[in-house]
């Protein structure tokens, strides 16, 4: 149950804040998406190798790689 919890937050943080953010913080659309890259990697490996990040990520449940790469 936590770890729905603690994904909700991280999607609100990651998503709505940060997206708000973004036109002020950068002035070329490359980094967001080299930034959102590669942590789109950092989600995917640890799904691919099987050591999830026990706060965040459930077993064969992509979203998480899939939210970042969206």
């Amino acid at each position: 149950m936590a770890v729905y919890y603690n994904r909700k937050i991280i999607h609100m943080a990651a998503g709505g804040v940060v997206a708000a953010l973004v036109p002020f913080l950068f002035d070329s659309w490359i980094y967001p998406l080299v930034i959102g890259l590669i942590l789109t990697v950092f989600t995917a490996v640890p799904h691919a190798t099987g050591k999830h990040m026990d706060f965040m990520q459930t077993k064969e449940n992509w979203n998480d790689v899939k939210f970042t790469l969206m």
